[in-house]
């Protein structure tokens, strides 16, 4: 817990069937933390279960209900994190806002969002909020929050100033927290790698 979230470990340790032996690594929990920052990326912008009606994916449970078949269950969520990437990218790439108001797109990535959160949830997984998920909130160690933004503050600062050295000198200190920076037109934006 000092050096990974608690929903790395859970879904790790998810990974294998209750009656088999689990092979515990480095390299799954590395694995279970890629594919958790997968499953978080598709919930941006962030939606919540305002929908009382809203049900976990039907295969989803059949699969619990399968002599609590979590293995078979993670690989159903990542089939559907597939699925909804691809309608995603198929709804950019014909110009069709994901926001749309349309029946066809919008109410369809929404309705698969939702039933993906709720599947995760019955699992324990995708507890948080997916910006407060990539800013590591809970992760022990290394800069503040605060500490991250004044440095962004005083890297803008600096490279209006044309103080590259210092500007390099910033950027290496967030490579070496894993801290990916995303500038846009509308200012910077921060993430734990």
């Amino acid at each position: 817990l000092k050096k990974w979230d608690g929903e790395v470990i859970r879904l790790a340790l998810l990974k294998a069937h209750y009656r088999s032996e689990l092979v515990w690594s480095e390299d799954l929990l590395k694995e279970s933390k890629k594919q958790l920052d997968g499953w978080y990326r598709i919930l941006m912008p962030p939606v919540s279960l305002t929908d009382p009606k809203c049900e976990a994916f039907p295969s989803f449970v059949d699969e619990l209900k399968d002599d609590l078949d979590t293995v078979n269950a993670i690989s159903y969520l990542s089939y559907q994190k597939k699925e909804i990437t691809d309608l995603i990218e198929h709804l950019e790439n014909n110009m069709v806002s994901v926001m749309d108001s349309s029946p066809h797109s919008n109410v369809k990535v929404k309705g698969k969002k939702y039933k993906f959160l709720k599947s995760a949830n019955l699992l324990g997984l995708l507890q948080k909020d997916p910006e407060e998920w990539f800013r590591g909130a809970g992760k022990v160690g290394g800069l503040s929050d605060g500490e991250i933004d004044d440095l962004i503050a005083e890297r803008a600062e600096v490279r209006a100033q044309k103080n590259w050295a210092r500007a390099d000198e910033i950027r290496e200190i967030f490579k070496a927290e894993n801290i990916i920076l995303e500038d846009s037109k509308s200012g910077t934006t921060w993430r734990r790698g």
